[in-house]
């Protein structure tokens, strides 16, 4: 009986632990934004497809401009983290930019909730924007502390 409940626990703590699968075991590859700053942050989720609906991939394109259309967001309250999820891995996510360079943009999220997305976009209201490489977001363990 022992056995059995320390396999179950095993078991349990191996499944909870595995960093590339969610508890239904879809895989999924995700990059941590931790926020040191003061303030709560938005990230602008670069394969989300808000136009389409759907995971798509299509803001991921390195660019200076920001989305045409208001993208979905991950919040990151001050002094915590949160993640930016794929559902491929992130070779593969790599491989569809074409300059090889993903680009994060973080926002305070009083400017996104307070400003038309119109205004956001135009005065290019942003904190800051990283642009990485695979192997440079890989060196750093696919964590990204803000600022």
């Amino acid at each position: 009986m022992k056995k059995l409940i320390f396999l179950i626990f095993f078991l349990l703590e191996l499944v909870l632990n595995s960093c590339n699968k969610n508890l239904f075991g879809e895989k999924v590859w995700s990059i941590t934004i931790k926020n040191l700053s003061s303030n709560e942050i938005y990230c602008i989720d670069p394969y989300y497809d808000k136009k389409a609906k759907k995971i798509s991939g299509t803001n991921l394109l390195p660019d200076t401009a920001l989305p045409f259309v208001k993208p979905e967001f991950v919040s990151v309250n001050l002094g915590s983290e949160n993640y930016i999820d794929f559902k491929k891995d992130y070779e593969t996510v790599f491989k569809a930019i074409p300059s090889g360079k993903l680009s994060i943009y973080i926002l305070n999220k009083d400017t996104v909730n307070k400003l038309i997305w119109d205004k956001v976009r135009d005065e290019y209201k942003i904190l800051k924007r990283y642009d990485f490489t695979y192997d440079e977001l890989k060196s750093k363990d696919w964590i990204i502390v803000y600022p």
